[in-house]
């Protein structure tokens, strides 16, 4: 594998299906452009999942079989490995292929208690790049998107600790020489910030998928499409009229945050920040910042730890966790510790700027 950015075939033929088209944007990298024209609410793309595996945080993937992704409350696990699960035999032997190869892995790397159980698991991110290196084609696929900068703290860390994981359940392969480091290395580079988070039948965020072709498709607060989760499968639906040679894009974060809390999910986790014209009209609007402690003071910051005045400069560290302390506090709400929380309230009300 080398770090080449020439698009892989099979990407260039689905976009050529769909009637899209990959463009070099400049610093945005690539991006998708309509090579006709689409109606409100028609089917702009449709793909399914390279590879995919459930969330482990929380122990969700516990509720989510391995091969068809339905819902369960008595999936069987694997004999051998314990981590992955299914709704039954057939669908076991219908996801050997896929599971065959990491399933060695994880039965050397997964800690299990005396009844069975699984103390410790892989993370979700690291099954999934166990997956894409174990086919050839999907990881030269994945060479054709755009990697992360180098100079991204938050997600080299996630690489990192990825990295060392990666290493582990690899390891028996590593020393054989049919794994080269560089090789997980240059698809960790990628894949943050080229898959998807998958929601299931209820809405609730279940999974996490690589989709290569839809991959290209950039970010905008405004999209002209929206994804929409069949299982397994993305579709992307047009929200209005989309007309010939205009960028199709979608909204990498949650479209109903304010400018300040979509700007920073996207800097944190997609290692840029947004210049669309929503965010150019948002900009200057206070909503869900904080107000600035400083005596004389009028200035304000994002709703961050990081965050810092944007007048004097102050670091309203401080300011966020009187915040935060309020939020979590709410969510545990009872008539029992009223005169505590309103004790708060108290405390924390001026920290934030009226809308």
């Amino acid at each position: 594998m080398s770090g080449s950015r020439v698009i892989a075939e099979s990407i260039v033929a689905k976009h050529n299906s769909w009637g899209l088209k990959a463009q070099s944007m400049g610093d945005k990298g690539y991006g998708l452009i309509a090579s006709k024209s689409f109606k409100k609410g028609a089917v702009v793309a449709t793909e399914a999942a390279a590879v995919w595996t459930p969330l482990n945080a929380n122990g969700s993937h516990v509720d989510h079989c391995h091969h068809c992704f339905q819902w369960s409350t008595a999936l069987k696990r694997c004999a051998r490995c314990k981590y992955t699960r299914y709704c039954g035999q057939d669908h076991q032997r219908d996801h050997w292929m896929v599971h065959r190869a990491e399933c060695n892995r994880f039965s050397k790397v997964c800690a299990q208690t005396p009844d069975g159980g699984v103390v410790r698991e892989p993370p979700s991110f690291a099954v999934l790049v166990g997956r894409v290196l174990d086919n050839t084609e999907i990881s030269k696929a994945v060479l054709s998107l755009t990697p992360i900068p180098d100079d991204h703290s938050k997600l080299q860390e996630l690489i990192t600790a990825n990295l060392a994981v990666c290493k582990e359940l690899f390891e028996a392969e590593i020393s054989k020489g049919s794994v080269d480091p560089r090789d997980l290395v240059q698809l960790l580079l990628r894949l943050p910030t080229n898959v998807f988070t998958m929601s299931d039948w209820y809405g609730n965020a279940s999974a996490v998928g690589l989709f290569p072709a839809c991959a290209f498709i950039n970010h905008c607060c405004s999209p002209n499409t929206v994804q929409v989760f069949n299982g397994t499968s993305i579709s992307l639906i047009a929200q209005r009229d989309i007309k010939q040679g205009e960028e199709v894009t979608i909204c990498y974060v949650d479209i109903v945050d304010e400018f300040c809390r979509r700007q920073q999910w996207l800097t944190d986790g997609y290692a840029f920040t947004c210049d669309c014209s929503r965010c150019e009209k948002e900009k200057n609007h206070t909503s869900g910042s904080l107000r600035c402690p400083q005596h004389g003071c009028t200035g304000s910051g994002i709703y961050s730890p990081q965050s810092v005045c944007d007048k004097c400069g102050s670091e309203l560290l401080g300011v966020f966790r009187v915040g935060q302390e309020m939020l979590n506090r709410a969510e545990q709400f009872s008539p029992d510790n009223l005169d505590a929380w309103m004790s708060l309230l108290d405390r924390g009300l001026w920290s934030f700027v009226e809308t």
